[in-house]
């Protein structure tokens, strides 16, 4: 499986049942890019201009669309993967850094 190494930002949540989390966001400028999360964690990384990913960029045009077909494909699988990285907390913006991580790319097999 490939992979590549990014720079995410991360925010500690405090919450009051699971004591402190961590939210995982990519650069603002991340066009076309998402993280892939499993319980909370990045598992995989997509940036659909990469070649590897050309069947799914002719496929579905507008960010939108992308999300959405990806959400279908992930109610299908079990390994319970989510676009987002939620839970209830408060924040501690003023403790957020930058940190990187080499994920896996989304394997093909989430776009047949």
């Amino acid at each position: 499986m490939e992979t590549v190494e990014i720079s995410l930002f991360i925010t500690p949540v405090y919450t009051i049942f699971q004591g402190t989390k961590f939210i995982y966001r990519l650069p603002d400028n991340a066009y076309g890019e998402w993280l892939i999360f499993t319980k909370n964690e990045p598992k995989y990384y997509l940036d659909i201009f990469d070649p590897l990913y050309n069947q799914l960029k002719e496929t579905v045009i507008n960010v939108k669309d992308v999300e959405v077909y990806l959400k279908s494909k992930f109610s299908n699988s079990s390994e319970e993967l989510s676009l987002k990285n939620n839970f209830f907390g408060i924040a501690i913006e003023s403790k957020s850094f930058v940190k990187k991580f080499k994920l896996q790319k989304l394997p093909k097999r989430y776009f047949m």
